[in-house]
């Protein structure tokens, strides 16, 4: 290939990348235009596989220039604009919040939205070492937010993390029988951290952990009865035991109320109706939370 050849295919690759990405701003525009816009952005936007693993995006939200890469499905939802209903509540329950846990902060979009609702602070968790940096990279202007290098589960040591088998952030997990690369992480549980960090109150958590939301909760219990904070979680049945459903039973006992996420805001439901679907299912959930302990401006 001749240099002036190279220079052409050069220019030409770079006109296509230029247009587009003017169409995706375009799209990302129509995806503001409320219901039917995310409809004909959501139709016509490129799916996250058209994109390659490497293509990364600059959009600015927050206040911060984010960089995300469309190949991970979360991240193709956010540079779009897609409604988030999880997104939604989170910034409804952090307004009310003075210390809040974001478990499985992936690169810090919920993490920075909270910090941005509330006067308190945002504790972001983070296992994987190149999640992680990203996740440093994007708070470091948001003073409110901690970023910790941490696999948080039911005790203080170290697991093993697999990636998925995918380059997407999103799949990274502690599970057993998980697939992919794995990597040695250090643990900590919700009780062992709040003790260190001697924190008064926990006012919401939310946790996105591939399938070990359970574990998360087990090594929390004791700040969860003293703080009745509310808590933001996925219940995914394909990846529970009976031994799984007996906590978020217990959850129950101790006066917490499920309410399942969606579209269209939130709806009561039962843990014998959301278990049974056998499916991913968003939950909120909630207690009274008089005999706790509170925090000014909590």
């Amino acid at each position: 290939m001749t240099e002036q050849t190279f220079k052409e295919k050069l220019r030409t690759q770079l006109r296509e990348r230029a247009r587009g990405q003017r169409r995706e701003s375009a799209l990302r525009t129509i995806a503001g235009w409320g219901e039917w816009g995310q409809r004909v952005a959501g139709f016509v936007a490129p799916r996250p596989e058209q994109f390659a693993a490497d293509d990364c995006r600059h959009v600015l939200h927050f206040g911060v220039d984010w960089r995300l890469f469309p190949a991970h499905y979360f991240q193709w939802h956010q540079y779009f604009g897609f409604a988030d209903p999880v997104h939604r509540v989170l910034m409804q329950v952090a307004a009310k919040s003075r210390y809040i846990l974001d478990i499985g902060a992936n690169i810090g979009f919920y993490s920075v939205g909270m910090a941005r609702q509330t006067h308190g602070t945002v504790y972001a968790f983070e296992p994987v070492p190149s999640t992680f940096a990203r996740l440093a990279e994007h708070t470091r202007g948001v003073p409110n937010v901690q970023a910790l290098q941490l696999a948080m589960a039911d005790r203080v040591g170290h697991a093993q993390i697999f990636d998925g088998g995918t380059a997407d952030s999103g799949k990274a997990s502690l599970r057993e029988g998980a697939v992919g690369r794995s990597q040695s992480v250090p643990t900590c549980s919700i009780d062992a951290f709040c003790e260190e960090k001697q924190l008064p109150s926990v006012d919401l958590i939310k946790i996105d952990v591939e399938g070990l939301e359970a574990m998360v909760l087990k090594g929390g219990l004791q700040c969860i009865q003293r703080c009745r904070p509310a808590l933001c979680l996925e219940l995914s049945p394909e990846w529970m035991t009976e031994v799984d459903r007996a906590l978020f039973e217990q959850l129950g006992q101790m006066g917490y109320r499920f309410e399942e996420i969606t579209n269209n805001g939130r709806r009561p439901i039962t843990l014998g109706t959301a278990w049974g679907r056998g499916q991913q299912t968003n939950l909120l959930l909630q207690a009274d939370r008089a005999g706790a302990s509170r925090t000014s401006g909590g």
